[in-house]
């Protein structure tokens, strides 16, 4: 006979699977005609964009481009030169569980650049590129909330906060800027290098809409126009927004967000006018924080049941922890007649554990400088280590595999002083938890009818390790307050490793 039950719908956003993917890609630079020949490189920057993910069966394939950034010594004359070019790539992942119906954030960053020049028209470049996925699916789970009264069946229920998904949109949001570059900043001529991240990010809640907002902070390294020796650096930042739209959003509904930087272009105008332009691909999940109640346990006294049972994993709730990093030493030295024209940080080789209620950080921060001879005017490019140990207390014990960390620069300065190269760097370091945990999804149920003469009417039970009054009433079909009552226990949560406990049914 079947058994009646109320259920109620939660959809979850069950966790499918997150990973690295470590890959290289190799590419042949050829010198643009325009271009004179490369007797040195200098430096090359390549920086990987991720344009759009696409979910099959079984797999992950990520589609985008590389943009490399190539400075460099002309052949035979002490000029500075640079070439600037993008590329496709694409790049598929085996993801067993993943299924078409999911959706998938990717972030991608290089760690290693090696390089040769072949010959003066050609530059042939590998990367190693650093792919970080999390593959989720919103699913529609049926929960039990109690069983029908009259039933001779014992139910245990817990109460649970679920991160509640109502729905999944994917937007991109455009961004164009005309930016007039002030008087007092070298006139632009060649565009050497571009280095960008996004920051400032918010939205607001407009109707059955979102509006997103943040801004794309640009920092050129360019050749002064009219020489092809003088160097300068520009911080600019241009703003992008956009609206993205929901149905019916609750006054309680909240927003995770992520963004992915692609197709930049600058170009340089009359009037020594920037125009950037820029796609901000935004994945927006609006989610619930629902509080339910469900039965995670039930027997009958009298009859078995039967059912069907799947245990899946589902992101229970979020949280977010950040922790800040203060370093400051000194990295190097440096020739008195090098000139630091600009730096980069790079912390994409620190590495991070998360165990007893800490995050080790360790590894290498790389700081890229480039230098230009003041007498010459020649730019030389040179890499140094600053350190990283340390260990930041979290206040509570998490599962490593459930965080996802990401190590930024929230301040840098990098400076000259009497040759020695001082740098002073604060990190933040991000922890998006997801409090993943297994639930149990009951299915149809059966009563099935015993012979109660199978049962002792007397039994005397003897506690052992890990024993509650629920397994044990659960294992001899009584209930707890029976068993309770007989053996004068006032906590049914408080028993005894080796307490006889006599049971009558």
């Amino acid at each position: 006979m079947a058994v009646n039950v109320d259920k109620q719908v939660v959809s979850l956003n069950k966790a499918v699977a997150k990973g690295t993917e470590i890959t290289w890609i190799e590419q042949d630079i050829l010198v643009p005609d325009t271009k004179p020949d490369v007797m040195k490189i200098i430096q090359v920057e390549a920086i990987p964009f991720v344009g759009n993910v696409e979910i099959t069966d079984g797999a992950l394939r990520i589609n985008g481009e590389i943009t490399y950034y190539i400075i460099y010594k002309e052949v035979d004359q002490d000029k500075t030169n640079g070439i600037s070019m993008t590329y496709p790539f694409s790049k598929t992942i085996n993801v067993p569980d993943a299924k078409k119906t999911m959706n998938a954030r990717v972030a991608a960053v290089t760690r290693n650049i090696i390089y040769s020049l072949p010959n003066e028209r050609k530059a042939s470049i590998k990367t190693e590129i650093v792919f970080k996925y999390t593959i989720r699916e919103k699913s529609d789970i049926e929960l039990i909330q109690k069983m029908k009264e009259g039933l001779d069946i014992e139910a245990k229920s817990s109460q649970d906060t679920f991160y509640n998904v109502i729905d999944v949109k994917e937007e991109v949001l455009d961004a164009k800027e005309d930016i007039v570059v002030p008087d007092t900043v070298p006139k632009i001529g060649e565009i050497l290098q571009v280095n960008t991240n996004i920051t400032n990010t918010d939205y607001k809640v407009s109707y059955n809409k979102i509006l997103v907002k943040g801004d794309i902070n640009l920092e050129l390294l360019y050749l002064e126009k009219g020489s092809s020796s003088n160097v300068f650096t520009f911080n600019t930042s241009i703003p992008f927004t956009g609206m993205i739209e929901f149905q019916n959003i609750a006054e309680d509904y909240r927003f995770d967000l992520s963004y992915n930087l692609r197709n930049l272009e600058i170009t340089l105008g009359e009037n020594d006018m920037l125009t950037v332009t820029a796609e901000v691909l935004t994945n927006a999940t609006m989610f619930e924080e629902k509080e339910v109640n469900y039965v995670n346990d039930f027997y009958s006294t009298n009859n078995n049941l039967n059912y069907d049972k799947t245990e899946v994993a589902v992101i229970k709730n979020k949280e977010a922890i950040q922790k800040q990093i203060t370093l400051k030493d000194s990295i190097g030295t440096t020739n008195e007649n090098n000139k630091l024209i600009s730096y980069k940080v790079d912390t994409n080789h620190l590495n991070y554990k998360i165990s007893g209620g800490n995050i080790y950080v360790d590894g290498p921060i790389k700081i890229n400088l480039i230098f230009q001879n003041k007498d010459t005017g020649v730019l030389d490019s040179k890499t140094y280590d600053l350190l990283v140990n340390n260990t930041l207390p979290l206040g509570k014990d998490i599962d490593e595999k459930n965080v996802n960390v990401k190590i930024t620069v929230l301040n840098k300065s990098v400076v000259v002083q009497n040759s020695n190269i001082e740098a002073d760097i604060v990190l933040n370091v991000f922890l998006d938890i997801e409090n993943i945990d297994k639930i149990t999804i009951i299915g149809h149920i059966e009563q099935q009818n015993i012979d109660q003469n199978d049962f002792d009417s007397m039994y005397m039970y003897i506690v052992k390790k890990g024993d509650t009054l629920w397994d044990i009433a659960k294992k001899y079909k009584t209930t707890v307050d029976k068993i309770a009552n007989i053996n004068n226990i006032v906590d049914e949560n408080k028993i005894d490793i080796g307490q006889k406990i006599l049971i009558i049914r």
